[in-house]
C-alpha cells in the first residue's frame, strides 16, 4: 500500500467572501461613472467629467481581495472646471474671439466686434435647471460692447444778442452789436 501524507485545515471560517466592486457614489451633475457598473476584482474603469464640466478623467480600480459589497472602488474625483459653450454670432453679435488668443472663458479672450465699442467683459455661469432638468446650463455671460450709433447731425442756429461788458471807469459801457468784434 501506499502512503501519503493529506493535510487538513480546521479552524477558519469564512466570514466574506470577493465580491466585485460596486459603481462609486458620485454628484450625478459633476461626474460621469457609467462606466463603472460592477467592477470585478482586479479590474478597473474610468470616471469623467460630465458637460458642462471639463477636465481629466480618473480610473477607479477594484481591490483584488475586495470584500465590500456596497461599493468597494478606490479612487479620487477628477478635478473639473465648469466650461461654456462659445454663443454663436446670431446669438452675440457684439463679440468676437481675440485674434491674439486668450481664454475663451474669460474677457481675455474676447474683444467688441467692428460695429461695436467697449470692452468686453466675459465670464462663464452655471444658470439654474430649466424645468424638467435635473442639472443647471452654463452659459458665457458676456457685457461691455455697445452698438456704435451714427450722431446725430447739429443744427445750426442763428443767434442774435448783445453783449455788453463793464469798461473802466464803470460809469461807462461797451457795446458790442452784431457782426462786431474784439479782443482782450
Amino acid at each position: 500500500p501506499e502512503c501519503y501524507t493529506e493535510a487538513v485545515f480546521s479552524g477558519c471560517k469564512v466570514i466574506a467572501e470577493i465580491v466585485p466592486c460596486q459603481p462609486p457614489v458620485v454628484n450625478i451633475c459633476l461626474h460621469d461613472a457609467s462606466s463603472c457598473g460592477t467592477v470585478d476584482p482586479g479590474g478597473s474603469c474610468q470616471v469623467d467629467c460630465l458637460l458642462p464640466y471639463k477636465g481629466t478623467a480618473s480610473i477607479a480600480t477594484c481591490p483584488l481581495d475586495n470584500i465590500n459589497t456596497t461599493g468597494g472602488l478606490e479612487w479620487t474625483p477628477p478635478q473639473c472646471s465648469l466650461w461654456c459653450p462659445e454663443p454663436t454670432l446670431e446669438e452675440e453679435p457684439a463679440y468676437g474671439r481675440n485674434p491674439e488668443g486668450g481664454s475663451s472663458q474669460d474677457s481675455s479672450g474676447w474683444i467688441c466686434n467692428p460695429g461695436y465699442a467697449g470692452s468686453a467683459q466675459v465670464f462663464c455661469q452655471l444658470l439654474s435647471p430649466v424645468a424638467g432638468a435635473r442639472c443647471g446650463i452654463a452659459r458665457l455671460q458676456m457685457s461691455g460692447c455697445s452698438r456704435l450709433e451714427s450722431c446725430v447731425p447739429l443744427l445750426a442756429a442763428t443767434l442774435d444778442f448783445e453783449v455788453r461788458l463793464p469798461a473802466l471807469p464803470p460809469s461807462h459801457e461797451f457795446v458790442l452789436r452784431r457782426g462786431e468784434g474784439f479782443e482782450l
